[in-house]
């Protein structure tokens, strides 16, 4: 009750309604380590409405287990992250009722005949968050209760664990045999990969083999798993009950510190398949048993279908980098982190400059997990609409890199849409592609996919000054893309004003004396294509034909299994 953010309720007193915070103090300072911690949190006693969140807003829950518990987790790494402390704020809210606040004329209903009832609805109007707690706290004797208050009592305890690479298993993964659609009896592999050499017993004598190796149990389900540095077992409360025994995968090998199992998919197999539990021992060569509580990641294959058909995200060909010598695997979290940087590993038979540019998480412009690099601008050039193109090619990659024209528009019948079709020939530009690292190249990213990537590294960088860049399909008497700054403006036009883009710390998004095409058409304009101006800092349009000059940025979707090296 000392944690509460909320005036209208009796002192030490919690109520439906009300809503609160408390800080979690981490505190590694003086440790000549790298540090994990894991927080466990013991909840008893919680109302059904009692919600725990991560945020401030009440947006993205923190889920309580099946056992009562909170599991968090983070790390502190040695001459990285600055001082080894970190507070960890808890926000937690009980809602009053399990549906929508009542009518205002429910609200008269309960109130005809007691004075005040004008205010309460004039609150109710304004329909803030706040408001309509004070609201319910207000008419909390008239309407009937859910559930009775009870007091919510949390046992917080901060535990250290040092990063100690012996005796812990390292990594458990899924490693799938085959991309995309799983049939029944198609085998999934995967495996538990240990920091040294593991034995089946604890004289370090013996393999591990099938009578001695670990049991690990997969489960199928869309449920969300707990977090799985702090709960290796039982990571995931399925609603989904296999057969007896049908989720257990079979020992198949061991290699050195990799223990491999087969899994086969079978009928009754529905949904995301995830790694539950891990249950045995395996032994070091000094014969001590080694831990799996330490495991630091436990990843999950992701997708699904229902019926005997299973959809697996192979994890193999998870987007990745390599920086400082380290692999790194790209997520939505991270990934703007890295944008603008140079790609040192990459060349072709033009020289260029190549940068990390965007990573599709979404499948947005195709497959998803799919990773884009930019070159800076390599030379100038008008562009051609009069040069044979690869039509069918060429127009299936605008599409895919326009989704908003492909959607609404998708017809070739503007000199500047046919500028487009000449930078999305993938013919025009094979002297940037490395057959052995990229699918596909081509002259200029879409102006799509630059706003995706300029907001997301904005965003992520909390560059002083920045607004949203936002783009969008328009049907004009010439039709094509226009663009708006800042979340709240639906002022569209062909040009953002003057300085209203930011630049970045690489000049990946606008260089000085750079005029680069992007591969959209402008609305309005039968013959204008995209562009960024280094000198304005603006995106606007140009026509096809005009030399200013005006340059091109070549972009190379890279293969799944090429790992880009950035510089640092």
């Amino acid at each position: 009750a000392d944690t509460i953010d909320f005036t209208h309720v009796t002192t030490d007193k919690i109520a439906p309604g009300t809503y609160g915070s408390f800080d979690l103090d981490i505190d590694g300072r003086g440790s000549e380590v790298s540090l994990d911690y894991y927080i466990n949190i013991n909840v008893t006693e919680k109302p059904t409405n009692l919600k725990f969140y991560s945020d401030s807003g009440y947006t993205t829950p923190i889920a309580v287990s099946a056992d009562n518990k909170i599991y968090l987790d983070g790390e502190f790494l040695v001459n990285v992250n600055g001082p080894m402390q970190e507070i960890r704020t808890i926000y937690w809210k009980w809602d009053y009722r399990t549906e929508s606040l009542p009518s205002i004329s429910v609200l008269q209903g309960y109130y005809s005949s007691i004075e005040g009832l004008e205010t309460l609805v004039n609150e109710y109007d304004i329909a803030t968050v706040q408001q309509k707690q004070e609201l319910v706290l207000k008419i909390n004797d008239k309407i009937d209760t859910y559930e009775a208050g009870g007091n919510v009592l949390l046992e917080v305890s901060v535990k250290g664990v040092q990063i100690n690479p012996n005796f812990s298993l390292k990594r458990v993964q899924i490693i799938s045999g085959k991309d995309q659609i799983y049939n029944v009896g198609d085998s999934v592999n995967l495996s538990l990969e240990f920091t040294e050499n593991v034995y089946g017993d604890n004289d370090g004598q013996s393999l591990v083999t099938n009578s001695n190796a670990p049991e690990v149990t997969l489960t199928f389900g869309g449920t969300s798993a707990n977090n799985p540095v702090a709960k290796v077992a039982s990571l995931m409360s399925t609603n989904l009950k296999l057969s007896a025994g049908e989720n257990v995968a079979t020992f198949a090998s061991v290699n050195g510190n990799k223990i491999n199992y087969t899994y086969t998919i079978k009928s009754t197999d529905i949904g995301a398949l995830r790694i539950a539990g891990i249950t045995g021992s395996v032994f070091n060569r000094d014969g001590k048993e080694i831990n799996f509580g330490t495991v630091q990641s436990v990843p999950e294959v992701l997708g699904g279908t229902i019926g005997a058909q299973i959809e697996l995200t192979k994890i193999e060909t998870a987007p990745k980098i390599i920086i400082g010598g380290e692999t790194i695997i790209l997520t939505k979290a991270n990934a703007a982190d890295y944008y603008g940087k140079v790609v040192t590993n990459y060349s072709a038979s033009s020289s260029a400059t190549w940068r990390l540019f965007y990573v599709d998480f979404d499948g947005k412009y195709g497959e998803k997990g799919k990773v884009y690099l930019r070159a800076d601008q390599v030379y100038t050039t008008q562009l051609d609409i009069t040069a044979s193109v690869n039509s069918e090619s060429a127009l299936n990659k605008m599409k895919q890199m326009n989704p908003d024209w492909a959607e609404n528009d998708k017809i070739i019948d503007e000199d500047g849409e046919r500028a487009v079709l000449w930078l999305c020939d993938e013919s025009k530009w094979s002297n940037y592609k490395n057959i052995d690292a990229a699918d596909c190249v081509i002259g200029a990213s879409s102006i799509e996919m630059y706003v995706d990537s300029y907001n997301a590294y904005h965003t992520k960088k909390g560059t002083s000054g920045y607004q949203l860049l936002k783009c969008k399909w328009f049907n004009m008497d010439v039709n094509g893309y226009r663009y708006a700054i800042g979340i709240d403006n639906e002022n569209y036009v062909a040009t953002t004003e003057k300085n209203g883009l930011k630049n970045d710390e690489n000049g990946m998004y606008l260089r000085y004396k750079q005029y680069c095409w992007l591969a959209s058409p402008i609305a309005g304009y039968a013959d204008v294509v995209g562009l960024t101006d280094g000198d304005q800092l603006w995106v606007s349009g140009s026509g096809y034909n005009y030399y200013k000059p005006y340059g091109v940025c070549p972009v190379v979707t890279l293969k799944n299994t090429f790992v880009p090296e950035l510089s640092n």
